[in-house]
């Protein structure tokens, strides 16, 4: 009696153990699956990648108008994943949870604030992004915080409808979203760059001295310290033109190679950990089964020695 009461028990919890394990692995299955889907829903498709502006001669913004209207630039850090068409609208809320296409994406767009004007026509234009798990949009900027990484990633481009701009990271700091003076744009929108440049030289935590430019440019995203904390890089923009852009993309792309040091990048990673996450997930079900029927067949073997 007691060995058939043992049995059972020890049926129960080989049964429990084997559901308890096939759990995990589809709740961790659906859980890479909605991230994947987060970071699909947040990549640019071939048909808006292919009007990307690349020169005097490719600015076709008529294009990029037709597929949405509020798009008024496009901005590239080079060897970032910061490369994305940016878009302006009535407020800095509907773009949160909607893409370029003006379709629902957990990612959102990058976009310009709703007090400035359109076509980076202001001395100082503030940008939101989101801070993604999956290393899209502007989640990039938390690498900044590596010293390496920001001295090899200090330079980008911004195209305009009718201008194109070279950037050249400033300043990496953490600010208040709701407590500090950098978002105050009826202050520094149009003057005063000088004062602004001084307030956020306070704040950083990294630093790259420019002398000359034209423009200032916000990039903001959410921190992980805390609701109302944001990472943000101030960016000069000077008037430029494709062929200096050009020679400026080729030696950051050099220097990032040579250097060796460079973060890889989130999205990279994040597509890289979800692929080996299937190959784990399909040796770990293939393991399981066989498990299961060597298990299944070894209790069979028992029990006909048994009857015999």
């Amino acid at each position: 009696m007691l060995d058939k009461l043992l049995t059972v028990i020890d049926k129960f919890i080989n049964y429990v153990l084997i559901v308890f394990f096939l759990f995990l692995i589809v709740v961790g299955g659906y859980a890479f699956f909605d991230s994947y889907k987060i970071y699909d829903s947040s990549r640019l498709d071939d048909g808006i990648v292919g009007l990307k502006p690349k020169s005097e001669n490719n600015f076709d913004f008529a294009s990029l108008k037709k597929i949405n209207k509020d798009i008024d630039g496009w901005i590239t850090l080079f060897e970032t994943t910061v490369d994305y068409p940016v878009v302006h609208s009535r407020d800095n809320y509907e773009y949160l949870n909607l893409d370029y296409k003006r379709e629902y994406s957990t990612g959102g767009s990058i976009f310009i604030d709703y007090r400035n004007n359109d076509g980076f026509v202001d001395d100082y234009t503030i940008t939101y992004g989101h801070n993604m798990m999956t290393g899209q949009m502007y989640s990039d900027i938390k690498n900044y915080e590596n010293l390496d990484y920001f001295n090899q990633h200090l330079y980008g481009v911004l195209y305009t409808e009718n201008d194109i701009y070279k950037l050249e990271v400033l300043y990496l700091a953490k600010v208040n979203a709701y407590e500090d003076d950098i978002y105050n744009l009826s202050a520094y929108a149009n003057g005063h760059n000088d004062d602004l440049v001084k307030i956020i030289s306070r704040k950083a935590e990294k630093s790259n001295i420019v002398n000359a430019y034209d423009k200032l440019l916000l990039l903001s995203t959410c921190d992980s310290y805390g609701s109302n904390d944001r990472s943000v890089l101030l960016v000069a923009a000077k008037r430029s033109n494709s062929n200096e852009v050009k020679t400026i993309e080729e030696s950051v792309k050099a220097n990032v190679v040579e250097g060796g040091q460079s973060i890889k990048s989130g999205a990279k990673m994040f597509k890289a950990i979800y692929d080996l996450w299937w190959v784990i997930l399909a040796v770990v079900i293939i393991l399981v089964l066989f498990g299961m029927m060597k298990w299944y067949f070894k209790k069979r073997k028992v029990l006909r020695n048994n009857k015999k």
